[in-house]
């Protein structure tokens, strides 16, 4: 069971065949080999040293760069729909300053 991804709830998931359970199962592992990779691309050697915030930015800017910035491509990788990864991705732009 994952700790970083809340587990493999879709295991349970009775209308899932066993097909599409290990279809998920390896999506699963990409994400999270994703994620400790982008940890040690940061540097840390425990997650506790770094914040959050430093490591989802880091993931999401990996991610995008690695899907040559398509948000719809990104977001099925990352495991969310494209309108979250969009919401996500302007509040992260920094603001633009008014003349």
């Amino acid at each position: 069971m994952s700790r970083l991804f809340g587990g493999l709830v879709y295991a349970f998931d009775t209308r899932m065949s066993p097909k599409e359970r290990r279809r998920k199962h390896r999506q699963q592992q990409l994400r999270e080999t994703q994620f400790a990779e982008a940890l040690l691309q940061l540097g840390a050697t425990r997650p506790a040293e770094l914040h959050l915030a430093q490591v989802e930015r880091a993931h999401v800017k990996r991610v995008m760069r690695a899907c040559l910035g398509n948000v719809s491509l990104s977001a099925t990788v990352l495991g969310m729909h494209r309108r979250t990864l969009q919401r996500w991705l302007e509040r992260a732009r920094p603001a633009k300053r008014k003349r």
